[in-house]
């Protein structure tokens, strides 16, 4: 098989490849899983999830409070942190959820898909626990409240 032949097999499988990736990236896309109650720390990290995925700074605040022992955050804060960053790809998935009276800990892993060179791996995968605490029947986040890793 002469060089020219190698080469355009190569070039047609790459295009396949790049077929596939971006017919599963929209079927992705166009996947919603079902809300969790919002009234369980799963479901208000859900919800936050989504939010940040829709760089929706509202409703982001509305499930976060900062802790008294934690300065206060600067005035641009949320555009610098949630609005500005750059588009990323990423899919979080719960890996656990642990309730102690009043306290909640919800671990997540977010695979952020960004490419990486011919032998990189375009997958990275950040571990994240987000702290909860329930006050008056509802579950707010105290930490993050930087949402580093989705970059």
């Amino acid at each position: 098989m002469n060089s020219k032949k190698v080469l355009i097999i190569f070039g047609a499988a790459i295009l396949v490849l790049v077929i596939i990736a971006t017919g599963l990236a929209l079927l992705r896309g166009n996947m919603n899983s079902a809300l969790l109650p919002e009234n369980t720390p799963d479901g208000v990290v859900q919800r936050v999830l989504i939010a940040l995925k829709n760089k929706d700074v509202e409703t982001v605040k509305q499930y976060i409070i900062i802790p008294d022992n934690q300065k206060p955050l600067p005035p641009d804060y949320w555009q610098n942190t949630i609005i500005t960053q750059p588009e990323t790809d990423w899919k979080a998935t719960l890996t656990g959820t642990t309730i102690t009276g009043a306290n909640a800990l919800v671990d997540v892993a977010v695979d952020v898909f960004r490419p990486s060179g011919p032998f990189g791996d375009p997958v990275h995968t950040n571990r994240v626990t987000f702290n909860l605490v329930n006050q008056n029947g509802k579950w707010m986040i105290t930490s993050p409240t930087s949402f580093y890793f989705f970059y």
